[in-house]
């Protein structure tokens, strides 16, 4: 495990898929990143590249050949060698092997540089086309919050607060946790919603172009808040895992470039909806920021 800090804050990464582990804080002695139970979710914080979320059957074609990715890509079932750290930042490096490049034939480099500030935490993403074609790709960053912090509240207690009031859809989503190409109002001139386990039967919230650029978990019972800076971002999910016989205990905010596939998708791998592209030698930053109250 890798630790940087500041003064404010502890944090921690697992190099196995390069996966936040711990956001604590030090003088409330308090942690706000989910840990990883796997009766509930066996991870916190997965990098999510170049897929989000699931394919259909798992699979996808690219100029007549067939092509095989697990759920959210390849990243978080890898170890993940450290480039560089000091003592408030690391940086990993992901390259695809030869047993990666069978499974997504686009030779590629992602930079993945955590560093904090006092009481933020940035996540910078610099992906490089380092072939001879372009490179289309998904990248989405997944951090598990605890919801409630304290055992003795409720995540009713809870709600989730974008910075500007929205007019905005959401994708429907299906039982495979893929999206439906339909989407329903749930904001109208407003931007906050209480959190409810029924809320997540499907699993995500899957926003469609916030004119927000960041959003806010609050308490109705304490004065604590994790704001997610998005900017640059696509679209933002809010998940969590529906588990009839318990309690909601965390909540996922997904900055996403591009979407989860739609169910049914035929097409080839570049044909999809608001898939990045990438032409050779060339390079895409996507930078995410966690705050936490001081």
């Amino acid at each position: 495990m890798i630790t940087i800090e500041s003064d404010v804050l502890r944090i921690q990464i697992d190099p196995m898929g390069a996966q936040l582990s711990s956001i604590y804080h030090k003088q409330h002695k308090l942690e706000y990143l989910w840990q990883k139970d796997p009766s509930y979710w066996k991870s916190s914080a997965p990098v999510v590249f170049p897929v989000i979320g699931k394919l259909t059957e798992g699979k996808y074609r690219y100029r007549g050949k067939e092509y095989e990715l697990k759920s959210n890509g390849l990243i978080r079932y890898k170890m993940i060698d450290v480039k560089d750290q000091g003592s408030d930042f690391v940086e990993f490096i992901y390259e695809p092997d030869e047993e990666d490049l069978k499974r997504f034939p686009f030779p590629c480099q992602m930079l993945l540089r955590y560093q904090v500030e006092k009481n933020k935490l940035i996540v910078r993403a610099k992906i490089t086309n380092t072939g001879d074609g372009d490179l289309h790709y998904f990248y989405a960053g997944h951090p598990g919050f605890n919801v409630p912090l304290y055992d003795h509240e409720s995540c009713d207690d809870y709600y989730v607060e974008f910075e500007k009031k929205e007019n905005m859809d959401i994708y429907e989503v299906c039982e495979t946790g893929q999206l439906l190409n339909k989407k329903e109002q749930f904001f109208a001139h407003e931007n906050r919603f209480f959190v409810r386990k029924n809320l997540f039967r499907k699993e995500a919230l899957a926003f469609v172009h916030p004119s927000s650029d960041s959003l806010m978990i609050k308490s109705i019972k304490n004065d604590h808040f994790i704001k997610v800076n998005f900017s640059g971002f696509h679209n933002v999910a809010v998940w969590s895992p529906y588990i009839p016989d318990k309690d909601l205990r965390f909540i996922c905010i997904e900055p996403w470039i591009g979407h989860t596939e739609f169910k049914g998708f035929q097409k080839d791998w570049d044909e999809h909806e608001e898939i990045a592209v990438l032409h050779p030698r060339k390079s895409n930053t996507h930078v995410f920021s966690i705050e936490i109250d001081e």
